[in-house]
């Protein structure tokens, strides 16, 4: 309080510590949504061929039930409702992974994060024909986190894997958690080029990125890593050029 000038002083140091705040939600949302823009294609083309087998499944309904062969007609319905769940959980992970998260920790089940971040990145898995191991120890299933934004930080490191391994010769992303005494280690390991010391000891740096211009912002992982911190985690990263990456999500076990 006051009007000398270490009050004012105050009072900027206020607004620019108000600025700063509003500043890196703003570059939290950019870089979420750069990163939906990255999967609009495959996203689509995901959408597009349910609901083309949904046409198809309609039609020949209808050609059934005036032929009166109305357990044929039944299956078709049946086939229908699978894909629009299909469907439904795509464009479902999609609405939540844009939406603004609200910041409460919790007991987040990670299995559905882990099968949402599937559905997301399940085209873009086949079309680089990465083999997927994933296992995930009972005990360590739930996590103290926020859903929407440990799908975020999980779905931006699996991400980065499929880009660093599409020129190996093999591609096997391996996914897994164990119990640490009370806490949960998530390993995402991938088969691609690696990092050398330089490039690992940058990578949660704000805008470091070693992706082409337009093809990344440089602020996932170290979005990811204050996600993680605000969590009460740790992140963390090891690599050697030739023999991949591997990044550790170390996380409260939820009782």
């Amino acid at each position: 309080g006051g009007e000398d000038e270490i009050a004012k002083m105050a009072d900027a140091l206020r607004t620019f510590r108000d600025t700063i705040s509003e500043t890196q939600a703003e570059l939290i949302q950019a870089a979420k949504l750069a990163a939906l823009g990255q999967l609009t294609a495959g996203i689509s083309h995901e959408i597009n061929q349910p609901l083309t087998a949904i046409r198809h499944l309609a039609r020949n309904g209808g050609v059934l039930i005036e032929k009166g062969r109305l357990d044929d007609a039944r299956e078709n319905i049946k086939k229908i409702d699978v894909l629009l769940e299909k469907t439904n959980r795509i464009t479902a992970s999609l609405r939540d992974l844009a939406r603004k998260p609200k910041h409460d920790i919790r007991p987040t089940d990670l299995v559905a994060v882990l099968d949402d971040v599937w559905t997301l990145l399940e085209r873009r898995v086949q079309e680089h024909s990465i083999e997927v191991e994933a296992q995930i120890d009972p005990p360590c299933r739930h996590v103290m986190a926020g859903k929407v934004r440990l799908e975020q930080v999980v779905l931006n490191v699996i991400s980065n894997a499929i880009d660093a391994m599409q020129g190996s010769p093999v591609r096997r992303l391996i996914v897994s958690a164990h119990q640490d005494g009370e806490w949960v280690q998530l390993r995402i390991r991938d088969t691609g080029a690696g990092m050398d010391e330089d490039h690992l000891s940058k990578v949660f740096d704000p805008f470091f990125t070693t992706k082409d211009v337009g093809e990344g912002l440089g602020l996932g992982l170290s979005v990811s890593y204050n996600i993680i911190k605000d969590f009460g985690g740790i992140l963390r990263a090891q690599s050697k050029i030739g023999d991949g990456s591997t990044f550790w999500i170390k996380l409260k076990m939820a009782q």
